[in-house]
């Protein structure tokens, strides 16, 4: 056979195996012919194969999204967006002028604020009763746990200051006990439900334009973390994969919650086969939330809230009773599920970790079933090995390994300085026997820059270079010089453990990893072209990096311009 396409004369890493590096790739069919040396290679071509000459430049294979939320591209798409602000005055002239230029909406929603925009009091209904009370009102914190609602959205949701806090979740209340306008975790869910669903065209719109931002940094592949079952959301993935040109792997995460029943899985198994499109396309894994985020004071801790009263201990909100968890993840996984969990403090990892020790106690070893567990906040150590033993994977955020804006205020004042100083531990799992993938959890991460995720993978400290859009509440003073001392720097990994994180382990995790993940032989043609040789570089500057060129199943679906 012939080669269709080749790239010569480059520098191809191939993150196979052995760590090959090579000077050229030949391609037919969408998948890889061969790698080797450049004669080789040109030995496969004929008068009809297209070729690319490299001139040097390092070829990589493309890039895994493990953790994302895609489907809230249509809140970047078609709501008010407030990731900029940076306090509450911005906030609320930025609602205001979104109302007044969409008048004839039925209900209002935006995201990005942060606690830290506001003053002690926090987000209030009545500031936004001021802009509509007539029509719901609804803003979703910029890592989407929390939702800051209008009197009308109250009304809508029955929600009262009677109402109970709902398991894994809260209401906030003033001091006399009235509601104030505040929804954490699962309470925010009740307002999801009352709220008009986006329009099945409009799902198409935002995977189209998620597709084309994604391949632009080189990404070809998505786990796309929370997907609402019986929704317009899977169905518009379907159409789109089934009729559309699809230019990533994409897999959905359904959500099972606290209040649902093993009936849910029925939904769920129906789904899965529905909404499968060869290996392009997959709806079996399920999302299990264990706790919420540290600033929302939801996360679980083993230990106590620094802020909490000595006589009455606070660990966070606990969102399930162990034996229902336990029944519910043995449940999944003997029905051929995977299983990808929310944890982000150390009490919430332990809990899921029990859950699934007691899935294998019943169902037999782990360790093939690609289970996983995302965040990773804080963990204690001896839960490492127990996680490595299982097999169990760590999705790992990267964009977050650094001092923030959080990091100086709520995190201080919430975990002390001990906690806050062992945050996302990644060496160490490494070191346990822990695969790690990357995901950004965008969009709390904007823009999604591998490039970015791999230099603070390696350097866990905040960038000087390029832009400050950080993830969560950026560089908290960026002529500071103390803002860029390195988080937790111990953790850090080496710039190849970054890259097979963001390659061949995220292929992995979701079961790909015998189609891409790797330039190799008999693989899908998935790569991706950048301008600097990544390993000859100051590691501060791995951010700047720019894809040339991304190849999906051999064929160019983004090319920078010149």
């Amino acid at each position: 056979m012939k080669a269709d396409t080749a790239y010569i004369n480059g520098l191809i890493y191939t993150v196979d195996q052995q760590k090959t590096t090579a000077e050229a790739v030949a391609v037919a069919d969408g998948k890889i012919l061969a790698v080797g040396t450049t004669k080789e290679i040109m030995a496969l071509t004929d008068p009809n194969t297209r070729i690319t000459d490299l001139e040097g430049k390092m070829m990589l294979p493309s890039f895994f999204e493990a953790h994302a939320h895609c489907i809230l591209t249509t809140e970047l798409l078609f709501t008010v967006q407030l990731k900029d602000c940076g306090n509450k005055e911005a906030l609320l002239s930025r609602i205001k002028d979104f109302a007044e230029k969409n008048q004839d909406l039925k209900q209002i929603t935006g995201s990005g604020w942060s606690l830290s925009d506001f003053d002690e009091k926090g987000p209030l209904k009545e500031d936004l009763d001021a802009i509509r009370c007539d029509i719901p009102v609804v803003m979703y914190s910029e890592d989407h746990h929390m939702a800051w609602i209008n009197s009308k959205t109250l009304e809508i949701t029955h929600i009262t200051d009677d109402t109970p806090d709902p398991i894994g979740g809260s209401i906030a209340r003033d001091e006399n006990g009235k509601a104030t306008g505040l929804v954490r975790d699962t309470a925010k869910n009740m307002v999801i439900n009352s709220l008009e669903d986006f329009t099945e065209e409009q799902y198409i719109t935002a995977y189209k334009e998620y597709q084309k931002v994604s391949n632009s940094y080189g990404f070809t592949g998505m786990m796309d973390a929370v997907v609402p079952a019986n929704t317009a959301c899977l169905a518009a993935y379907h159409k789109y994969y089934a009729e559309g040109e699809p230019t990533m792997y994409t897999r959905a995460a359904q959500m099972f919650d606290v209040a649902d029943s093993e009936q849910r899985f029925a939904l769920f198994k129906k789904e899965r086969e529905q909404y499968q499109v060869g290996s392009l396309l997959g709806a079996n894994i399920v999302k299990f939330f264990i706790d919420g985020v540290v600033q929302g004071k939801t996360a679980i801790l083993i230990e106590p809230y620094c802020d909490s009263a000595p006589d009455e201990p606070f660990y966070g909100q606990k969102n399930w009773d162990q034996d229902q968890l336990n029944e519910c993840v043995r449940y999944a996984d003997e029905n051929g599920f995977q299983i990808h969990a929310h944890t982000i403090g150390d009490g919430a990892v332990r809990i899921m970790l029990d859950a699934f020790e007691y899935a294998q106690e019943r169902n037999g070893s782990l360790k093939e079933k690609r289970h996983s567990v995302t965040h990773l906040e804080l963990m204690a150590e001896d839960d490492k090995q127990r996680m490595a033993d299982m097999g169990i994977i760590a999705v790992i955020n990267p964009y977050w390994f650094f001092r923030d804006l959080c990091y100086h205020t709520i995190y201080q004042d919430y975990l002390g300085s001990q906690r806050v100083n062992s945050q996302y531990p990644v060496k160490s799992l490494k070191e346990a026997g822990v695969l790690l993938a990357s995901g950004s959890d965008c969009p709390v991460t904007l823009p999604v820059n591998p490039f970015e995720g791999m230099q603070l993978g390696i350097t866990r400290r905040a960038p000087k270079t390029g832009g400050c859009k950080m993830s969560y509440s950026a560089i908290p003073d960026a002529e500071d010089p103390a803002s860029y001392d390195p988080l937790n720097p111990e953790e850090a990994v080496s710039l190849e453990d970054m890259l097979e994180s963001y390659t061949i382990n995220g292929a992995y995790a979701y079961f790909l990893d015998q189609e891409t993940g790797s330039i190799e032989a008999g693989k899908s043609a998935d790569m991706v072209i950048i301008d600097k040789n990544i390993f000859e570089i100051d590691p501060y500057t791995i951010r700047d990096v720019q894809v040339l060129e991304t190849i999906f199943r051999g064929k160019t679906v983004y090319i920078r311009d010149k």
